[in-house]
């Protein structure tokens, strides 16, 4: 799917290292792992009624998709449509 929005975020260099480290050792690029997050986050947000209680509860069975179909290849990237 074609990513039509961007949204620049400013992290404090702490949080840009950590976000690196997790996005690397899930093979997949920062960007990617922001996108699979915000996702998770809207679908729970949703199927709750539009209510939150924190900390977020993160089980796998309540995201809605698998990582693979949420993320894309790096190799996708950069191809002409």
């Amino acid at each position: 799917m074609r990513k039509e929005a961007s949204l620049p975020v400013r992290l404090d260099t702490d949080l840009s290292r950590r976000l690196d480290q997790a996005a690397e050792r899930l093979g997949l690029n920062k960007s990617a792992l922001i996108r699979i997050l915000v996702k998770a986050f809207l679908d729970q947000l949703e199927a709750s009624g539009g209510k939150m209680t924190l900390p977020f509860d993160w089980l796998e069975e309540k995201v809605s998709q698998p990582l693979k179909y949420v993320a894309e290849p790096r190799a996708k990237y950069g191809r002409k449509r």
